[in-house]
């Protein structure tokens, strides 16, 4: 009654308002931030068993309902900020939001069960703010089966925020969820066709694609004696059971493939088999195999003129006989099909199914079996294929390998074939999308080696010719690659907690291959790769593996769609498990622009790019004067690609890697080379944002010296203001002078005049780095710069030295005393490096500068001032007591350290209050020593006092000596 009245309460104007809005639907899915034990209690309103696992069927399931056109929204993780709902609500009016986060929406919680609102209730933040954004007072009736647990406490004053991190999607916070923007297909589902680009693409693939046929089958002219095997003599038709037992002696079992191994094994497969060698056909058999061939050829649209029928086996199924479903190995070079021809022997059962791409086809070779007539049946090798069992009788049959021999020239589409709507779908994305390449996916499946043009089956061979001729007009390179996708997804069995343990125990001892069963999660990991390269010809090249996304993959079945080659479930294990691992592979044709050819090569690796590079530069020197333009421009192409995808390289502590190759190294010593300021800029530009640690000084005196220090000192300005950009979170990883860049500014100091550098534009640059270095070491956020502010601080000093510039000699000098408290202005700290500067001044100017002398005074007069006295060594055991608390416990610590004659006490009475005493121990670093006293209860804690701030003390006094000496 209640849902009818919610219903009759929303006219009919306000449905079809609503309709053309939005239709919400609410998701709940398991987050790995809540308990099992949270969604446990989340169906626990009902006493019954069964009433619970239908409630979590319901839970887990996706809602199919209908979404009237627009973009949907599927928010994994939280939905709880206004901000991301205005980012919802900003971008379509029309919306559907599903969130598997862990928010509050609960049955009773914001929603009757007629599907209205009720504001009165405590809905959640963001479906409320969705709700008012969308103006919906009430939702469209639905019954609401999504139920979870209240997990607002847990959730309460978690952070969120969104940043932009692509077209259409937002990042929100807390265990790195998604927002993510994505298309809905007729019947709910997502998709990630949701480029328009990509829907042209699909759409000019689709006409191109037609019903083609992946088996066929049709009868042969029986003779009275097709085959003569050795040993045995001619085999007379049809076969009687007298004939089989007779080749039974000449025949053994079946072997079957899986993976590297050979195996027989009569569950799988239970089949005898004669070598082909033993078998020798007749004539008018032959005659009868060409005619076939023709047929076959027609039907799945080889090429005649070089397809060979080549027997492989003589196969005897008995009673029982089969092999289940399993795809045949490319046995040959060139082989792309099978054909088994069906010998007139009586026998029931014993079909021939064969399955691809979500069409199944039967061969029940019916004349046959009857014992009338010789059938046949051919398809694609990479085809699904299974012998059912054979109820009784016997199925004799011939196998045949279908071959293509090599083509002499590959055949490819001309311009004028090219279909005009998919040139203008490739030429809009090479435009639009310079490093992203179309993945044009494969209806069959490949081996590496028969990844051919050549070898091409039936509608893949009209996708390649529409595609080649495609990229002959849009400019586009051709190759052949292996599509590998890994998805890694959360899974939950229906039982969700109730005998978990015994049932996946189970699963995991039958090795289940069917996970449909699993209701699944948020998504972990989705890694596409694509390598196996091979150019246009088939040929393999020399390309690496090249990350992916969905959106680059084209295919006419949509990629949620492709049935995984493997799988594993790791179920419920206690601290970890419910994840489903999923393997998908397959074969693709991949384009992109020849002008983004190097772009994709870079993309593929910038080491590999820079090897690459060097090779072209080498080769320039023996490239003909007419080609030598081109090659020159194709250099410059790829040097822009590397800088563009330079990683990043921020170590903290100013470490580096070791760049075992010294490949960037190399690439910095080349790029000088080309004699390119403007290249130069834009990879100095880059190093300021994203590496602090490739070393600088012989790039930029090679470059004043080759372009002129006029050239380069803007962008070298460039460098020195470029912050490092922030991460996705907005935080920055480090601020501050890079440690090499003091060190280029040295050298340029040093051998301005050489260089040709003006003193005053020198000047300039020297205090940009000084104020860049002081404003972080003012207030140090970042411990590598903190640590490494000395070692800056003294480069910029000696840089300032050899300009012999006096304000700025006198404005770095005056830092120190500027700096707060820290290490930097610690007399101590830079007693080091004061010692190292005057040693350094000697051995360069022969003398001190006066700077250097006032600053070595000022550090002997803090110095001298800290050895006057000598640390005494306490006479009893009284020992400070700093002690905030005032706490009973605390009170007698305190007491205790006061006391001149106690040095040993045994305090605390319970874990609780032991560990108070140990944490006020350590935070007030007390001459004080704890252990854990167990010779009798209660335990207690035993304390020791110790001489531990006199030993420092001492130590630090006997420093200070040695420093001083040092100095004076």
């Amino acid at each position: 009654m209640a849902r009818k009245s919610a219903q009759a309460a929303v006219s009919s104007a306000e449905r079809s308002r609503i309709s053309k809005l939005a239709r919400v639907s609410i998701l709940i899915k398991k987050s790995s931030f809540l308990s099992s034990y949270t969604h446990a209690a989340a169906i626990s309103y009902s006493g019954r068993r069964q009433k619970r696992a239908a409630v979590k069927r319901n839970l887990f399931r996706r809602p199919q309902l209908p979404v009237f056109g627009g973009r949907a929204v599927s928010c994994c993780g939280l939905l709880g900020s206004s901000s991301v709902l205005r980012h919802l609500t900003e971008m379509s009016g029309r919306v559907r939001v599903r969130t598997n986060g862990g928010d509050t929406i609960c049955h009773g919680h914001g929603i009757n069960s007629g599907g209205t609102v009720r504001r009165s209730s405590p809905l959640p933040n963001a479906f409320r703010v969705l709700a008012e954004r969308l103006q919906v007072t009430r939702l469209p009736p639905f019954r609401p089966s999504f139920f979870a647990a209240d997990s607002s406490a847990k959730l309460r004053g978690m952070d969120h925020f969104v940043g932009p991190v692509g077209e259409h999607s937002a990042r929100v916070g807390l265990m790195e969820r998604w927002l993510r923007v994505v298309e809905m297909d007729a019947k709910g589902r997502a998709s990630m066709k949701s480029d328009p680009v990509v829907k042209k693409l699909v759409e000019s693939l689709k006409e191109t694609k037609r019903s083609g046929a992946f088996s066929c089958s049709g009868t042969i002219s029986q003779t009275s004696s097709p085959l003569e095997v050795s040993g045995f003599g001619p085999v007379k038709l049809p076969i009687t059971s007298g004939t089989v037992r007779k080749l039974r002696e000449l025949a053994s079992p079946a072997p079957y493939g899986k993976g590297t191994e050979t195996l027989v094994d009569p569950k799988v497969r239970k089949t005898l088999e004669i070598e082909p060698a033993e078998i020798e056909l007749s004539a008018s058999f032959r005659a009868e195999l060409e005619r076939v061939g023709d047929e076959v050829a027609k039907e799945l649209g080889l090429e005649r003129e070089r397809l060979e029928i080549e027997l492989y086996k003589v196969l005897v199924y008995e009673r029982g006989g089969k092999f289940l479903p399993h795809r045949d190995s490319e046995k040959h070079p060139g082989m792309v099909a099978t054909l088994i021809v069906a010998l007139p022997s009586r026998f029931r059962g014993g079909e021939l199914v064969i399955s691809h791409d979500g069409r199944e086809r039967t061969h029940e070779f019916a004349q046959a079996a009857a014992g009338t007539g010789i059938e046949y049946a051919a398809f694609y090798a990479d085809c699904q294929h299974e012998v059912k069992r054979v109820a009784s009788g016997l199925r004799v049959c011939l196998a045949f390998n279908l071959i293509l021999k090599p083509a002499a020239k590959t055949k490819g589409g001309t311009k004028s074939d090219a279909d005009p709507a998919l040139v203008r779908a490739i030429s809009e994305w090479a435009r639009d999308r310079r490093d992203a390449p179309m993945v044009f996916a494969l209806e069959h499946h490949y081996t590496q080696d028969g990844l051919a043009p050549g070898l091409l089956k039936g509608v893949d061979r009209l996708i390649h010719d529409q595609l080649i001729a495609a990229a002959k007009v849009s400019g586009c390179r051709v190759h052949f690659g292996q599509v590998s996708r890994h998805l890694s997804q959360a899974a939950y069995d229906d039982d969700f907690g109730y005998d978990r343990y015994d049932r996946w125990r189970s699963r995991r001892q039958s090795e289940p291959t069917d996970f449909s069963s699993l209701s699944i999660g948020e998504v972990y990991e989705d890694e596409i790769i694509v390598d196996g390269w091979k150019d246009a010809q088939g040929e393999p090249v020399g390309l690496h593996r090249l990350g992916c996304d969905a959106s680059m993959l084209i295919s006419t079945q949509p990629v949620e769609d492709w049935k995984p080659t493997s799988e594993d479930y790791e179920g419920y294990t206690g601290n970890a498990g419910n994840v489903l691992e999923r393997w998908y592979h397959r074969s693709a044709i991949v384009l992109w622009a020849y002008d983004h050819h190097f772009e994709m090569i870079a993309k593929m690796g910038v080491s590999d790019a820079i090897e690459l590079l060097l090779a072209m530069r080498a080769d320039l020197g023996n490239t003909p004067e007419e080609l030598l333009e081109q090659a020159t421009g194709d250099c410059q192409t790829l040097a822009e690609a590397i800088i563009r995808r330079w990683p990043t390289r921020i170590h903290q502590f100013g470490q580096s890697n070791s760049n075992k190759n010294g490949w960037m190294a190399k690439f910095s010593d080349e790029l000088v080379t080309f004699d390119d300021p403007d290249l130069v800029g834009d990879f100095l530009r880059m190093l300021g944002q994203r590496d602090w640690t490739l070393p600088l000084t012989r790039f930029v005196e090679t470059a004043c010296e080759r372009m002129g220090a006029d050239e380069i000192l803007p962008h070298l300005r460039d460098l020195v203001v470029t912050e490092i950009q922030p991460n996705q979170y907005g935080w920055v990883a480090i601020e501050g002078l890079a440690p090499r860049d003091a060190k280029w500014i040295e050298r340029l100091c040093e051998k301005h005049q050489q260089l040709g550098i003006d003193a005053s534009e020198l000047a300039e640059l020297l205090r940009l780095a000084i104020d860049r270095w002081q404003k972080e070491a003012m207030n140090p956020k970042h411990s590598s710069v903190y640590i490494q502010s000395d070692k800056t601080w003294l480069t910029l000093c000696r840089a300032v030295l050899l300009l012999d510039n006096p304000a700025l000699i006198k404005r770095v000098f005056q830092i120190p005393k500027e700096l707060p408290l820290s290490l930097t202005s610690d007399p101590r700290f830079q007693a080091g490096a004061a010692a190292e500067l005057r040693d350094w001044s000697i051995r360069r100017f022969g003398q001190v500068p006066q700077a250097v002398q006032t600053w070595v005074a000022d550090i002997v007069s803090k110095l001298e001032e800290l050895t006057q006295e000598e640390p005494v060594r306490p006479t009893d055991f009284t020992r400070d007591a700093p002690i905030g608390c005032t706490c009973e416990h605390c009170r007698s610590l305190k007491a205790f350290l006061v006391n001149p004659t106690e040095s040993t006490i045994n305090l605390g009475s319970n874990d609780y209050n032991r560990q108070h005493l140990s944490h006020a121990i350590s935070v007030n670093k007390l001459d004080v020593t704890s252990k854990l006293d167990q010779s009798r209860r209660p335990y207690s804690l035993k304390l020791t006092k110790t001489t531990k701030s006199y030993d420092e003390a001492r130590k630090r006094y006997q420093q200070d000596l040695k420093l001083l000496a040092k100095l004076r």
